[in-house]
């Protein structure tokens, strides 16, 4: 199942009135505009350089890709250059190295 950025606000936004109820002065469009100003900042931490360490989940980090001559594209089979260029990782922390190793495996 696909998770987007809508269903990560509603989540947020039921576990904050479920838990808190006697205090019902947030609204929706304040967890979306706090969930999208969490983006923006992690993107532009990566642009500039930096490394976002978020304790326990994990680490977002830029990598640069080395250049690959004659990149196949898929879309239409042309030989394309590849330059040299960034990409962003994710090195998961222990903590959730930890849970994810708990989930049972489903063989099909």
């Amino acid at each position: 199942m696909k998770v987007i950025k809508k269903d990560i606000t509603d989540k947020i936004y039921s576990k904050y009135i479920r838990d808190y109820p006697s205090i019902n002065t947030v609204r929706k469009q304040s967890i979306q505009i706090i969930v999208d100003l969490f983006l923006q900042t992690v993107t532009e931490e990566l642009l500039v350089g930096n490394t976002v360490e978020l304790r326990g989940f994990g680490v977002f980090e830029r990598k640069l890709q080395k250049a690959r001559f004659w990149t196949k594209d898929p879309r239409n089979g042309n030989y394309i250059d590849c330059f040299d260029h960034y990409k962003a990782t994710f090195r998961q922390g222990e903590k959730l190295k930890a849970q994810m190793k708990e989930i049972p495996v489903q063989k099909s």
